[in-house]
């Protein structure tokens, strides 16, 4: 009933109809476009703020991981120092002697400029295999570092790290769980009032051949978590039992180590601790909760930590729902307006106005020869004249357009093109002369040529001509000068593109005898971070083929252009690097192994024959002859020798044995390169602690005499040899023997 009463009521005139139309096609469009609009944007500021949550927390692992990273590296430095070798020295020639205790004296001085270069370690100890303190270093809560007197210093044998570390294998590394300091069995606090948490690195010190003590660093851990407390104040680190390291509410923080028990699993679901704890980076909602997590592995620490921040969905997404609540204000309003515009006009609009909109409709679709009819002198009258000019300009433009669009599409096709051959090209010798022929063919053009500036910057050198003059060019290696001479110079001085839409009628363009047909030109610079490399120059036979309506796609076409150049370049740069290292690289590592086997006095050839391994004979490593199938084992790209085996007759390997025996083979090649360095190392240290005992022993001498025969006899014992001889002559000149002659 209701529904007929409306559809009679807009069928009763052409008003109501009017005013039908127009409220619901404002109410569609208004419906339609702010649902979509505010459905588009509320899901936007919804990833907006999972994405800043999602930023802050990967931030703050990348600065935890940044700020641990490399300090394994520390802890082995300072047990490998020269300082602490020369005290273990001294030590072990007399404990309370004058020099152990400058040896020692100089190892804490070293130790001090360590700690306070790098500012972060809380203490640097050595201490002996019975745990006791012998140095140690204290960074105050200010950053000022002290060597802690004799007296002060503590025996940790008790103290977990120090088992740990004193019974690694040499060259190991021990890293403590983050955990409180405890100082004379009390956990410490900090100047602030808060606890103070640590992470040790220990590792042991040896002293020939044996394990003398042990180094441990601890890095005072609130240096990064402070980090945390100004990125987000819901941000919370905890470990894998769940124990909060960081929690904005300092009271949650250390339930472990204070007893408090406080941990993820007392504050949340056991679906969020789950999530939380899987090791796995990536968010969850839930329970009126948007939780974002992610696992922190500093390089070297297996740490098991976690990151997260939990906040209310509704906190994290106010601004996405006060956006829809705007909206929904707006559209209300909207939808009251054009309902009010549609009566106001409905009511204005009489019955001319229906022949105006047939004609409109067909003009809208296409037919710009309609006409529209004058029916009276009024403002609808002078609309319908109005429309009618308007409809004849339309008409001109229209066609106009539709030309013009036609050529800047065809040009921005070519262009892309054109960009899209050039960066395929990598050998610029190749690219060259290939885009300056394409540019010609495509865009039909009477001359193309391309210059470079050359390396004082004075002129610019033609690299590259179309046709045979751009070969007569190119023969006469033709250059032509930076400045106001020629358009290409003005180009390459100024850095901004010259048009010349007719030559006849411009006052820059200078004719050339090569070029006699030359009705239009057009030169663009090329530019590489802001610096002018070269000018492309084109050039016409018809009138107005180059204007500054068509510019910017020539500059378009010459930054592509310029820019794979530049690639071209550095990729050739790139390439000739890259190949000098390898070869470099590759030669100096076949020269170290070369002389790494030339030195050994064992066999380098091994076999097994399913009972027992034995030494072989060379012939064996020569290819797959034998029934042997080899793969080189290569290092560096350099194969320094062959792992084969040999299967029973008839029989090959399977493509996943050959995989498997590569495997192998690389695996081997990167045991043999570290233990060739570590037997390196090992050899250079014994080398130096030789000659500093022979040196020390030269130096106890009191005469020239005495110190030539210490230098025979312990060189002579040093090399293993039957006879050494030192002898210190003077060679006199050839003049002096002559004259004593005569």
């Amino acid at each position: 009933m209701i529904m007929n009463t409306i559809k009679n009521l807009i069928n009763s005139s052409i008003r109501n109809k009017f005013i039908a139309i127009i409220i619901l096609i404002v109410t569609v469009v208004t419906l339609i476009a702010g649902g979509y609009g505010t459905w588009v944007t509320a899901r936007v500021l919804r990833d907006q703020a999972k994405n800043e949550q999602i930023f802050k927390l990967h931030n703050s692992a990348s600065d935890i991981t940044n700020f641990l990273a490399h300090l394994e590296e520390d802890v082995i430095f300072l047990s490998q120092s020269q300082a602490l070798t020369q005290y273990l020295e001294s030590h072990e020639l007399d404990s309370d002697s004058v020099l152990t205790a400058e040896s020692q004296a100089a190892l804490e001085r070293e130790f001090l400029a360590f700690a306070q270069a790098r500012k972060i370690y809380d203490q640097i100890r050595f201490l002996d295999t019975t745990g006791q303190e012998i140095v140690r270093i204290n960074t105050g809560f200010e950053g000022e570092s002290t060597v802690v007197p004799q007296k002060d210093l503590q025996n940790k044998a008790d103290r977990y790290y120090f088992e740990d570390s004193i019974s690694l294998p040499p060259g190991e590394i021990f890293v403590s769980p983050l955990d409180l300091n405890v100082e004379q069995g009390m956990i410490e606090i900090l100047p602030d009032k808060s606890n103070k948490p640590v992470i040790r690195y220990g590792t042991p010190v040896v002293f020939n051949g044996k394990i003398v003590g042990v180094i441990v660093t601890n890095v005072l851990a609130k240096n990064f978590l402070d980090l945390l407390e100004e990125v987000e104040e819901t941000m919370f680190l905890v470990d894998q039992e769940g124990y909060y390291l960081y929690h904005p509410d300092e009271s949650k923080r250390w339930g472990r180590d204070l007893g408090t028990n406080i941990s993820l699993q007392s504050d949340y679901s056991q679906e969020i601790t789950q999530r939380l704890l899987s090791g796995n980076a990536g968010t969850f909602t839930g329970d009126g909760k948007f939780l974002v997590y992610q696992p922190v592995d500093p390089e070297g620490i297996k740490a098991n930590w976690f990151l997260g921040t939990v906040q209310s969905e509704a906190e994290l997404f106010t601004p996405a729902f006060n956006f829809i609540l705007i909206t929904l204000v707006v559209i209300v309003v909207t939808l009251s307006l054009g309902i009010i515009f549609a009566i106001s006009v409905g009511r204005v609009i009489t019955t001319p106005i229906i022949e105006l909109e047939q004609s409109a409709i067909q003009v809208a679709e296409g037919n710009f020869d309609t006409k529209f009819i004058r029916t009276s002198e009024d403002e609808i009258g002078s609309l319908a004249g109005s429309f009618n000019t308007m409809t004849a300009k339309l008409r001109e433009l229209v066609s106009g357009l539709e030309e013009q669009v036609v050529d800047r599409t065809r040009e921005l096709i070519l262009t892309t093109e054109i960009g899209r051959q050039a960066s395929s090209i990598r050998d610029l010798d190749e690219l060259l002369p290939y885009i300056a022929e394409f540019i010609n063919d495509r865009f039909n053009l009477y001359y193309t040529h391309i210059y470079f500036v050359d390396d004082l910057g004075q002129s610019l050198a033609i690299r590259s001509g179309t046709g045979t003059v751009g070969q007569e060019l190119l023969a006469r290696h033709h250059t032509v000068p930076i400045g106001s001479g020629s358009i290409v110079g003005q180009v390459a001085a100024s850095g901004q593109s010259i048009v010349v839409s007719d030559t006849e009628n411009s006052e820059i363009h200078k004719p050339n005898p090569l070029l006699p047909d030359t009705r239009s030109e057009v030169a663009v610079p090329l530019i590489v971070e802001g610096q002018v490399i070269g000018v492309l120059d084109m050039q016409s036979a018809r009138v107005n083929t180059f204007t500054e309506n068509n510019l910017t796609v020539f500059e378009a076409m010459a930054i592509q252009l310029a820019i794979s150049i530049d690639s071209a370049k550095q990729w050739a740069i790139s390439q000739e690097a890259q190949q000098r290292a390898e070869e470099a690289l590759q030669r100096l590592t076949g020269e170290t192994w070369a002389e790494t086997l030339a030195g050994r006095q064992k066999g380098t050839a091994f076999g097994y024959d399913l009972s027992t391994v034995t030494s072989l004979d060379s012939e064996i490593q020569n290819g797959n002859g034998n029934g042997y199938e080899s793969v080189p084992v290569v290092v560096q790209n350099k194969a320094i020798g062959q792992l084969s085996v040999k299967k029973s007759e008839n029989h090959r390997l399977t493509l996943d044995e050959h995989a498997l025996l590569s495997a192998v083979a690389q695996q081997l090649a990167q045991k043999a390169e570290n233990l060739r360095l570590f037997e390196q190392t090992q050899q250079r240290a014994t080398r130096e602690q030789i000659a500093r005992q022979i040196t020390d022993k030269i130096r106890s001498s009191k005469d020239i005499e005495s110190a030539l025969k210490t230098a025979a006899v312990e060189l002579s014992k040093a090399l293993s040899t039957s006879r050494a001889v030192v002898d210190i002559q003077v060679q006199r000149p050839s003049n002096d023997l002559e004259t004593n002659n005569k």
